[in-house]
């Protein structure tokens, strides 16, 4: 935390968004928290006013994101019950990843983002529109890419995984569905090219870590280790069974069951489902993958 705002200060008196005298702890910075450090140093030196507005911009972001994804779902209203949940400290992961650090608001914005687009794309019928979107979609494709394999694995590649799941269970409008695919396609390929700049070029450039990603040995441990995260994540907690723990970690695993409930019935062939709730469904099925398997 403190060393991006650190590199957010170097940032700011050199021109661009990547800098030669940093060394990069893990991955390489490119759509990160320190673009937003960058902006505020530009008006004030003071580091805690930098701190403080950056954090409030990045909730903000993450926000209009979420809004601007459930909009193309048409789940407008749903958007004032579910948004709070997003900035709700629910976990201590959650609080540490999110609301303190803040390094995965990015990542999740960029998602919601991508997300959005995509389901605009297929719903418009405006030839500018497409043609817009499709420019938008690429260039954030391409930069999330540079940053590394992050945004690859936990959307790039289950999506295209999702919709291609989705579109071989699919046998009505066709047509339509395969724009999901080739969307989707175009996505990953953009973000893989950026990948490639990064480790061939820029790995060349800059000083930062190249990480490679290993399927896990499968044992019964790494799942029961994996289920266990996923139940911390959304709150679970220690404690004595005659404290407010049992409440929490009751609201907890009846949040975990009605999402498990909402992911099968997206997953069914019924014609009151809609191909992009399957979509996603497919697709927060295949984040689960990642949990288990890397």
């Amino acid at each position: 935390m403190a060393s991006d705002l650190m590199l957010g200060n170097i940032l700011s008196k050199e021109n661009g968004i990547l800098s030669e005298q940093w060394m990069y702890s893990t991955e390489l910075r490119v759509l990160n928290m320190q673009l937003f450090y960058k902006l505020i140093f530009l008006f004030t030196n003071n580091w805690h006013v930098v701190r403080c507005i950056s954090s409030v911009l990045l909730l903000v972001v993450l926000l209009i994101c979420f809004y601007y994804m459930m909009c193309q779902l048409g789940e407008k209203k749903a958007f004032f019950w579910s948004a709070p949940l997003l900035i709700w400290n629910y976990s201590e992961i959650y609080y540490h990843v999110v609301s303190k650090v803040q390094y995965y608001i990015p990542h999740m914005s960029i998602s919601f983002l991508t997300i959005g687009m995509i389901l605009q794309y297929v719903k418009s019928a405006k030839r500018k529109q497409k043609k817009l979107l499709m420019f938008l979609m690429i260039i954030l494709a391409l930069f999330a890419g540079l940053g590394g394999l992050r945004q690859i694995i936990v959307l790039y590649l289950p999506i295209l995984v999702a919709a291609v799941f989705c579109l071989a269970l699919e046998i009505k409008n066709i047509k339509e569905k395969k724009q999901y695919v080739i969307l989707c396609a175009v996505n990953f390929g953009f973000s893989v090219l950026g990948y490639f700049i990064n480790s061939k070029i820029l790995a060349k450039k800059y000083q930062f870590m190249i990480w490679d990603i290993h399927y896990k040995e499968f044992s019964i441990e790494s799942v029961v280790d994996s289920f266990n995260g996923i139940l911390r994540t959304f709150g679970y907690s220690d404690g004595k069974i005659f404290s407010f723990a049992t409440v929490l970690n009751g609201c907890m695993f009846i949040v975990v069951v009605m999402m498990a409930y909402s992911i099968y019935e997206n997953i069914q062939r019924k014609k009151t489902r809609t191909f992009s709730g399957r979509l996603l469904s497919f697709y927060l099925f295949f984040q689960l993958h990642h949990q288990f398997c890397l």
